[in-house]
């Protein structure tokens, strides 16, 4: 169907009017589910900032990207196992306990969770 089929059939919208639309509603609703102002992506981009080294050192901490180090899930180094998880301090753990940036990630997580299924 060609631009000038959709003006045509009375309806006056073009593939790129309605690409628009649906990229505007997208961007609208990621907005609100991440529980920002849908009139101001700033604050979104700015947010996503400012926790993105704490997401990136969340992910480090998983077994197969912590190179044989702490982890929360096996002892290490995997040869020689000296430290557990369940005795080692994590300092990462307290940046996102005890920060407010860490608290907005944890929301955030817990939010996208309780709300994945109306996200759609």
């Amino acid at each position: 169907m060609s631009s000038a089929s959709l003006s045509a059939n009375g309806h006056g919208k073009t593939w790129e009017g309605i690409f628009l639309a649906i990229r505007a509603s997208a961007a609208q609703k990621t907005h609100r589910f991440c529980g920002f102002s849908t009139r101001r992506f700033e604050d979104l981009q700015n947010w996503t900032r400012s926790v993105l080294p704490l997401a990136y050192q969340l992910e480090r901490l998983a077994p197969t990207l912590a190179n044989d180090g702490p982890n929360p899930e096996y002892p290490w180094p995997h040869a020689n196992p000296q430290y557990a998880p369940v005795s080692f301090h994590f300092d990462f753990w307290m940046e996102l306990t005890g920060t407010g940036r860490g608290h907005r990630l944890l929301k955030f997580v817990k939010d996208a969770v309780d709300k994945f299924p109306s996200f759609n």
